[in-house]
Parts: structure tokens; C-alpha cells; sequence
């Protein structure tokens, strides 16, 4: 081989070698961590908000069905992280700093249960209302309060039906008499 194939051979290596040394000092962060509740039960779904504190810059992800996220690439920086889900109070922690490739990992993020203020309320409207007293409520409500004075009930065609006693009347204006025993049907209205 040349010489100048030589140095340039170990020009690329050299670029190799330097270019992983360079990897490793990252300025490049990771977070993860695991959700779980006061009975220490995974929250699946639970919405991570990474927020830079300085810059407002935010980074998004949720907890999988066994409550652990991870965020990668994180700039160096201070940082505030939320934790929300449906049914639980937010949890948050403030000035969480990254300083070049560190790998954190938080496991003590308990949700605690949200205290019910929901308010229901009720409404509504009357469309109209009937009239309580008619004329025809009335008449069949007198005939039943006829009904307790002679142990008869009248019937729709002003006729009585009677347990056979003679002198059983089944209104005011009621004439006529049971001549046989048992049940009969006897008499007319005035």
C-alpha cells in the first residue's frame, strides 16, 4: 500500500473512533417511569406532559397497559412533569434537570382519586294540566259512595244490583224491591 492510502485509512478511523467517543457524551436525556394509584394498581393510559421550564417546549406521550412511559432525546434543561388521567387528581413535579446524557427514572408517581363534585341538575316544564273535577268524574264517584249504603254498586243503566233484601236502594231517587233471594237486578230511576 501507498502512503497516502496509509494516513488516509487512519484518518477514517480515527473519525470512527472520535465519532463514538462523541456519542457517548450525548447532551440528550431519557425519563421513564411507572403510574400506579393508592392500592399500587398500573393507570394504563394516564397522559405524560414534559414541559421545559425555561422554554415552554413540551413533550407528550401516555402510559402503556402495564403504566410505564419512556421519553427520549431530552435536551439538557430544567423541566416539570404532569400526570393526568381520567378519574384521578393531576400529579405534577417541578425542576426535574437533565445535564448531558442522564437516564432518569421515576417510580414513585401514585395517582390519588378524584373526589366526585359533579352537580346534576333537573329541570322541567308542565305542558298543561287537566281539569281534577268533571262532571263525569263527579257522577261515578257519587255512585260508588252509594255503593256503602245499600251493599249494592249501580250500574252504567241507573239499575242496582242487590243482594235480594226488599228495601235495598241504591240512590236517592232509587224505587223498587229484590223479590227473590240471592242476586237480582229490579227497579228504576225517578
Amino acid at each position: 500500500m501507498s502512503h497516502n492510502r496509509l494516513k488516509l485509512l487512519g484518518l477514517v478511523m480515527g473519525c470512527l473512533l472520535l465519532a463514538g467517543l462523541m456519542y457517548g457524551q450525548s447532551i440528550f436525556g431519557s425519563l421513564t417511569g411507572l403510574v400506579t394509584d393508592a392500592s399500587n394498581a398500573v393507570v394504563p393510559s394516564a397522559k405524560i406532559t414534559l414541559t421545559n421550564e425555561a422554554s415552554g417546549d413540551t413533550r407528550r406521550t401516555e402510559t402503556n397497559t402495564d403504566g410505564y412511559f419512556s421519553i427520549t432525546s431530552i435536551p439538557t434543561g430544567s423541566y416539570t412533569i404532569a400526570v393526568e388521567a381520567q378519574g384521578f387528581q393531576k400529579w405534577e413535579r417541578k425542576a426535574i434537570t437533565f445535564t448531558g446524557a442522564e437516564r432518569r427514572t421515576l417510580n414513585d408517581i401514585v395517582l390519588q382519586v378524584a373526589g366526585t363534585a359533579e352537580q346534576v341538575q333537573v329541570t322541567a316544564t308542565v305542558e298543561g294540566i287537566a281539569p281534577v273535577e268533571s262532571g263525569e268524574k263527579a257522577a261515578v264517584l257519587q255512585r260508588f259512595r252509594n255503593f256503602g249504603r245499600c251493599g249494592a254498586l249501580e250500574l252504567a243503566n241507573d239499575g242496582c244490583w242487590g243482594h235480594g233484601r226488599p228495601g235495598a236502594a241504591c240512590g236517592p231517587n232509587f224505587e223498587g224491591s229484590f223479590p227473590s233471594p240471592g242476586w237480582g237486578w229490579s227497579g228504576q230511576v225517578l
